[in-house]
């Protein structure tokens, strides 16, 4: 028998998790972690174990160290109501622990960067990567910026979202968001060095952070050969499931525009066939490319994962 709301917030007076709310947090983390891909498990796939790890990390993040379980349990009316608020504050730590490995990636994108560029003019004098000043080798400038942080800020804003392009893939994405494509990331550093003077990376991922609202990076060791991991791509059975996923989410219309585009070859010609025009098969196409490269790893197999999902659409029209 399930405990009651009131049993729930004695146990919690009392020894803070005791059995019946340590069941409650089971369930909840189990059935949450489920639903969401496996890649937002260090371990690579939802079992026993990274559920149980996912759940102990959120009751010490969250649970205990913010008061979450505390205030939940506090301004709950029903358990129904405690059992969703429980949920939403499990999902917003998976979805917070994968904008950490996206920041983790921008900020080794951002070294990586400026070694490489010749844009990019090293100080000397740094004992440490982590503090190594950069400056453009346009204009070098051999002093420390001096500017505060909220006039750093301003320089940064100066960039809109547009300007830059900004990505930030949904919370079910099977990968991190790379925030910024490299020209974007390019170009935002050649402005804020440009303005604000010669940074260091903790400095300059201070300013990212905070300009694209992002969580504390993890902590990497920077290396002098530091390079970029090379990203796997899905097996083909996982890209079937992709595009079975990407074709069920495209609705009945734009499965039927392009399923007429597989058939005839040519966007006029399946705008005529669905009783549509050209620009409504070119548009349904584009939205159906905008789905799967938020699924892809790579440009070559978002072609590979459109082209087995056209080939889903139109065997379900045959």
């Amino acid at each position: 028998m399930s405990a009651t709301l009131g049993q729930l917030r004695e146990e919690h007076q009392r020894v803070f998790i005791g059995v019946q709310l340590a069941a409650l947090l089971t369930r909840i983390a189990t059935a949450t972690a489920r639903s969401y891909p496996s890649s937002y498990t260090s371990a690579g796939v939802w079992n026993q174990d990274s559920i149980a790890d996912a759940a102990q990390a959120w009751t010490a993040e969250r649970l205990i160290a913010r008061r979450d379980l505390t205030n939940l349990l506090a301004g709950a009316s029903t358990i129904d109501s405690l059992r969703a608020g429980l949920t939403r504050s499990f999902q917003q730590h998976l979805t917070n622990q994968r904008q950490s490995t996206s920041a983790t990636n921008l900020y080794t994108r951002t070294v990586t960067m400026l070694r490489s560029d010749p844009d990019f003019q090293a100080l000397p004098g740094s004992a440490r990567p982590h503090h190594q000043l950069w400056t453009l080798t346009s204009d070098p400038h051999s002093e420390p910026s001096r500017l505060t942080l909220g006039d750093r800020l301003k320089v940064a804003a100066e960039l809109t979202d547009d300007d830059l392009a900004v990505i930030r893939y949904g919370p079910l994405s099977l990968k991190s968001s790379p925030i910024l494509r490299t020209p974007a990331l390019r170009r935002f550093l050649l402005h804020v060095l440009g303005g604000v003077g010669p940074l260091n990376p903790a400095d300059i991922m201070d300013i990212m952070r905070r300009r694209f609202a992002l969580p504390e990076p993890q902590a990497i060791e920077l290396t002098e050969d530091l390079q970029m991991p090379v990203t796997a791509t899905h097996d083909a059975a996982m890209e079937r499931m992709i595009a079975a996923s990407v074709a069920a989410r495209l609705g009945a219309r734009r499965a039927q525009l392009l399923a007429a585009l597989v058939e005839h070859e040519d966007f006029k010609a399946a705008g005529d066939a669905a009783a549509s025009d050209e620009a409504a098969v070119r548009r349904a196409y584009m939205e159906m490319l905008a789905i799967v490269d938020d699924e892809a790893l790579d440009a070559d197999e978002a072609q590979r994962i459109c082209g087995l999902t056209l080939e889903t659409l139109f065997g379900d029209n045959e």
